[in-house]
């Protein structure tokens, strides 16, 4: 019972045996503890095991109880520039999107007829200034950069803004339009004409009907001119009499004229008969090519029936079913072809009914011209019989010299506000370039109605919001950084619009729009539509400052701050510091009193630990 005794009581004196935290006093001498248990043993016996289990003095059990003591955890002072960053969220897009509606009919005859497509740019592909959008009966539609979209047709003489704008494109497209002075005059014209050529199309002059009116106009000069060569004729007549031979070439000129208008006749008549006579062989040649296409449309339906009879015959002949398939492929290319005739002899008529009309208007003109030469000669003649009147010669002469001021002034005013032209449909301005064809909205053969197409900026960018507590922190101009988590991808950008009124472009009321554009061209067009992590510095520090943990730093009663550094031997030493930006758990500190450096270490925490060790290694993690 003794010895099991002694066994049951040596874990309490063993535990005695270590030592007691500073503060403590020292456990009983385990011997004489076990003396007088084992005597005590003895008297009372086999209570001596519940005696022995409660033997430990006041100050052992404060000593097993109590927490462990204190150890500094510290960090590192750190040498860095710190900023303090504003974090949104966004989605990528392609920039400034633009829809794209023509702003009038393209060509000279103010869009007569329907407006149809003849070929158009390709979704995905990217425009700078100058390139070609699409084109329109033929007529091209070109894209330039400009704010103020393109709203009337300019020609020679017109002036304002838009003209401005188009003086700039042509500059910044190496070509030289004069002064920029808004007024397009004759180097803008030449200018806008080596534009259109430049690209393989011609400008657009004049149309059909003021080709016309031309005509009649340089017509009447000419006679006016004519008329005042008549009455100069007269006056000099008038002044002095006629001589035999003045006489006798009068005649000849007179003989002359006439024989001119005989030839001017036979040579209008000639070309003429031989124009409608041209015109009259190509209505036979589209005749035949129309009776062609009816012919090979009857072989083609005789072949499908011959090819459905031999598909029927039982048994199906497998040589009069290649024959008859043989047969419908032949008729199906012959009907193509006599197609394919027709459109070639209707344009070959067309041609030859301009060509009629041609020779008419050519003969019409040399008729007359010729007619007012026999007038001017018969009257010259005349003047050589007649009595002497230079007054009455003088005043014709007057007279005709007036109508030729008028028929003059009459074509320059013509000519002034005619010749090329640049018609409201033949451009597109937009903001800015690069740009990329988002959507097509029209095909080969549809007619311009609305929108053609939607156009955006080629680079990609980021469509976010702030705060309006927060609109006044960020600018325009700013760098940032955005981070699109899916694709694994962070870039920088800069931020190119913020919104002056909340609520704007879907955001909420109390946010404000934000427009971010990507740094980086090079990134990939599936970006578009992903869903981006946005960072916008809104305060830095000038360049790399000595930063520690905000939970460092103490803040004494006279509003003062410090940080305590601790020494490689534990000793630690107040450093008085003066605070500036915070950012991300850090904060820069400046020593005003005591020196602090990178490298040292300061305390940013008490927290009991039971080793020294263990305190040092959580210390460096932190």
């Amino acid at each position: 019972m003794i010895e099991r005794a002694v066994a049951l009581v040596r874990p309490a004196d063993d535990e005695t045996d270590r030592p007691i935290r500073p503060g403590g006093r020292l456990a009983r001498n385990s011997k004489a503890a076990l003396g007088a248990v084992m005597a005590g043993m003895l008297v009372v016996g086999g209570l001596g095991v519940a005696v022995g289990t409660r033997l430990k003095s006041p100050s052992q059990v404060a000593a097993e109880t109590a927490p462990p003591e204190a150890s500094a955890v510290t960090a590192a002072v750190t040498l860095q520039q710190l900023s303090s960053n504003l974090v949104t969220r966004g989605s990528i897009r392609f920039s400034d999107p633009v829809a794209v509606n023509l702003a009038g009919p393209v060509g000279s005859n103010g869009g007569a007829g329907t407006q149809v497509v003849t070929s158009a740019v390709e979704q995905g592909t990217t425009l700078a200034e100058g390139d070609l959008l699409l084109a329109v009966s033929g007529r091209p539609v070109f894209v330039l950069r400009g704010d103020v979209p393109m709203y009337r047709s300019i020609g020679l003489g017109d002036s304002g803004d838009d003209v401005r704008q188009l003086e700039e494109a042509l500059i910044r497209l190496g070509l030289d339009p004069g002064p920029v002075d808004g007024v397009a005059d004759a180097a803008f014209m030449a200018a806008i004409d080596a534009f259109y050529r430049a690209r393989g199309h011609e400008p657009q002059g004049l149309s059909d009907t003021q080709q016309g009116e031309l005509r009649s106009l340089t017509d009447a000069v000419a006679a006016a001119e004519r008329e005042v060569a008549t009455a100069r004729a007269a006056v000099s007549v008038a002044s002095k009499p006629p001589t035999a031979l003045d006489v006798a070439r009068a005649d000849a000129a007179v003989q002359t004229a006439r024989d001119g208008v005989d030839a001017a006749q036979r040579a209008a008549t000639r070309d003429t008969e031989a124009a409608r006579a041209d015109a009259a062989a190509k209505q036979r040649a589209l005749d035949q090519a129309r009776s062609g296409v009816t012919t090979a449309n009857a072989a083609l339906e005789q072949a499908n029936r011959q090819r459905t009879d031999a598909l029927q015959a039982d048994p199906v002949d497998a040589a009069a079913v290649a024959a008859a398939e043989q047969a419908v492929t032949e008729a199906t290319t012959a009907v193509a072809s006599a197609n394919a005739a027709i459109a070639t002899a209707q344009a070959e008529l067309d041609a030859a009914n301009r060509a009629v009309n041609d020779a008419v208007a050519s003969g019409d003109a040399a008729r007359r011209q010729a007619a007012s030469a026999l007038g001017l000669a018969e009257a010259e003649r005349r003047a050589l019989d007649g009595p002497r009147d230079t007054a009455g010669a003088a005043a014709q002469l007057d007279v005709a010299q007036q109508s030729l001021r008028t028929a003059q002034d009459n074509l320059s005013r013509f000519q002034s506000g005619t010749g090329t032209t640049v018609p409201a449909g033949e451009i597109v301005f937009v903001p800015s370039f690069p740009l990329r064809v988002d959507e097509v909205k029209v095909k080969v053969g549809d007619a311009v109605t609305g929108a053609v197409m939607t156009l955006s900026g080629a680079e990609l960018a980021v469509d976010t919001a702030v705060s309006v507590a927060d609109r006044d922190l960020i600018r325009e101009g700013a760098p940032v950084t955005v981070t699109a988590s899916d694709f694994d991808i962070t870039t920088n950008g800069t931020i190119s619009l913020i919104d002056t009124k909340p609520g704007t472009r879907g955001v909420d009321a109390q946010s404000v729009y934000v427009a971010v554009v990507l740094d980086d061209p090079n990134l990939a067009a599936e970006l578009a539509g992903a869903s981006v992590r946005v960072s916008i510095p809104v305060d830095s520090t000038a360049g790399e400052v000595l930063t520690v943990p905000v939970t460092a730093v103490t803040t004494r009663a006279d509003s003062t701050t410090s940080v305590l550094v601790q020494a490689a031997d534990g000793t630690t030493r107040e450093v008085t510091v003066e605070t500036g930006l915070a950012s991300g758990g850090e904060v820069e500190v400046t020593p005003i009193d005591g020196s602090l450096d990178e490298a040292d270490r300061v305390v940013v925490s008490e927290r009991p630990t039971s080793s020294a060790a263990e305190t040092n290694d959580e210390a460096g993690e932190s």
